[in-house]
This record gives structure tokens, C-alpha cells and sequence, in this order.
């Protein structure tokens, strides 16, 4: 298992390779990304700024930080940004000074694939996987995503181009994708593995609320560990809102907190 430090950085650096892939449009910051994508999407937020391994001078830090209100304002959006615990102290400070305040608490947990419980699906649930090079599987994942998290419709652009980059069982895929399906209430949630530099990540895990409270989220967490490992992980880390649902299933499902990043906006 790598140090918490070492997983901060790797979360980081996967969030900007996800912007750069899958986030609509972006610019470089530093040693992070500043993503902007359509209005309602969650990538709309700079990731990996202050991870320098030489930190820049203060002045450099002030620099990044109106570079990034400039970038956010000249489109009216509010400028937020994630920091992890590790970032250098003078990036944070720099934020301060501009005005930027906290937003939310972002946990990350994390856990052994070494000892997993068996997968027990509840009756007349399955899991079924998405490929990204069908549609009617990238129009799924979308419509379930939207009414699994109740986003509003600006969402729907994003999750398409997260759809489409499932390739399960693809040795070099990116993530991996699932629908849970009823035998008679049919797609009633959706889920997924993002996977980089060897690590997994489970990501856009919701069941919706006609399947809930029949131990459907705890196999689907189950459910992604086993793939996880089969694709060689050796742990498996998960973001939640600090106190949120993801939190606490993931705590029953054996995760334990690792470090908690920082969002944080500048007030318009």
C-alpha cells in the first residue's frame, strides 16, 4: 500500500488525466488542470494545482491563482479548485489572500483487495457491464446516472463521455462500467472502476430509489472490488462528501479514510 501522501498525489494526477480526457474544455495550471465544461456538469473545477515537486515561489502562487478566477469569471462560473492535504501551504495561501472560502470536505477511503467478502447478489438483481462502443449501453448509463444522482440535465453530456470509455475486460481500459438490473423493475442503478497508474477507484456508484434497502449497494461494491482485483489492484479508494452516503457504505464495506481534500470557491 502506498503512504496517504503518495495516494493524495495519484488521486490528483488521475483527476487531471480524467479532465483532460473526458472534461470539455480545459488549460493547464501549474502542475494541475482547470477543467470547464457545460453548465450542470460536475468538471467544472481546477484539480492538482500546488503538487509541484519544486513549490513555486509565493508570487508564482499568486499568479496561478487569478489565472484561474480569470479563467472561470470570463465564462461566469464560479472559480472553485480541490486542493489535497499535501498541497504546498503557499498555494493554499495564495487562495486565502484572493478570497477563496471552503465548499465542501471531500474524504478519500480506501481499501485491501486481499481479503474480499463473497459476492452475494440480492434476488432478481444482476449486474450487466457497459461497453462504451454502444450506444444503446452509453444512453443507459447516462439516463441512470441522471435519475440515480436527480442532476440536472447539463449532466447528461458528461456521462456520455464516461460511458463511452468502458471497455470491461479490456486489459488496458480506462474504467470498467455496470448497470443493475431487475428481472422486473429493470435498469434501477449504475456504477463503475476507474483504473490508473495500477490503482482503482470506484466511481458513479447509485441505486435508485425503487431498488434501495435490499442490499443492492453493498454487492455492487463487492461487485467492483472483484473486478479490481481480477485486473491485478491491490487496493481500491473511493471519494465521498465528508459524512455522505458513499462514506458510509463504503465504511461497512471494509474502506477506511485515508486523507480529506479540500474544495474550495471564491464568492462571487
Amino acid at each position: 500500500m502506498l503512504s496517504f501522501r503518495d495516494l493524495a498525489w495519484r488521486d490528483q494526477r488521475r483527476l487531471v488525466d480524467v479532465f483532460k480526457r473526458i472534461g470539455g474544455t480545459g488549460a493547464p495550471l501549474g502542475s494541475g488542470w482547470m477543467a470547464r465544461d457545460e453548465v450542470g456538469s460536475w468538471a467544472t473545477y481546477a484539480a492538482g494545482v500546488g503538487m509541484e515537486a519544486a513549490p513555486a515561489s509565493a508570487a508564482a502562487y499568486d499568479e496561478q491563482v487569478d489565472t484561474l478566477i480569470q479563467y472561470y469569471e470570463e465564462d461566469e462560473r464560479e472559480p472553485t479548485v480541490q486542493i489535497s492535504p499535501y498541497a504546498h501551504p503557499a498555494f493554499t495561501a495564495a487562495l486565502g489572500r484572493r478570497g477563496f472560502v471552503v465548499k465542501d470536505l471531500v474524504t478519500t477511503l480506501t481499501r485491501s483487495l486481499r481479503d474480499l467478502p463473497p459476492l452475494v447478489t440480492p434476488n432478481g438483481f444482476s449486474f450487466r457491464e457497459v461497453t462504451g462502443d454502444r450506444a444503446e449501453d452509453v444512453e443507459a448509463f447516462a439516463a441512470a446516472q441522471l435519475e440515480g444522482f436527480s442532476s440536472p440535465p447539463g449532466m447528461r453530456a458528461i456521462m456520455r463521455r464516461v460511458a463511452s470509455t468502458s471497455r470491461p475486460g479490456t486489459k488496458d481500459a480506462g474504467c470498467e462500467l455496470s448497470l443493475v438490473e431487475h428481472e422486473e423493475l429493470g435498469v434501477c442503478g449504475s456504477a463503475g472502476v476507474e483504473y490508473f497508474e495500477g490503482s482503482a477507484t470506484l466511481i458513479a456508484g447509485e441505486v435508485h430509489e425503487r431498488a434501495r434497502r435490499r442490499g443492492v449497494q453493498t454487492a455492487l461494491i463487492a461487485y467492483r472490488l472483484a473486478q479490481a482485483r481480477a485486473r491485478g489492484c491491490e487496493y481500491a479508494v473511493v471519494a465521498s462528501i465528508a459524512g455522505g452516503p458513499t462514506e458510509r457504505n463504503a465504511v461497512r464495506a471494509g474502506f477506511r479514510p485515508a486523507f480529506t481534500a479540500i474544495d474550495l470557491y471564491r464568492p462571487s
